[in-house]
């Protein structure tokens, strides 16, 4: 069973309200990357280029599409000052470390 805790938000809802607040459609970087790879089904494209085509999507997408400071205006927007912004990111940082440790220790 699943509880919904009103304080966590997950980073697909931080996308969201950012897409909601700039008037972008949400599900566009998903759409862009499904019609570049359609050339492949086509046969359009041959299986070598297969992977150019998938890295010329992806930076298209982070170029254009999805900005790369989305997570941190939400992150200024909710936290009350630079105090806590610090101990967020402290915070953070020691998870992400913490996680990647257990993840090679295994």
């Amino acid at each position: 069973m699943v509880e919904d805790d009103l304080m966590y938000s997950t980073f697909l809802e931080v996308y969201e309200n950012h897409c909601a607040r700039n008037d972008c459609e949400a599900d566009l970087p998903i759409t862009y990357f499904k019609e570049q790879l359609n050339q492949i089904i086509s046969g359009q494209v041959s299986l070598e280029d297969v992977v150019n085509l998938r890295l010329q999507a992806y930076n298209h997408i982070i170029k254009n599409l999805v900005t790369d400071n989305v997570f941190s205006q939400y992150m200024y927007k909710i936290l009350q000052n630079g105090n806590h912004l610090w101990a967020f990111k402290k915070q953070f940082a020691v998870q992400l470390a913490l996680s990647n440790w257990w993840e090679i220790t295994k």
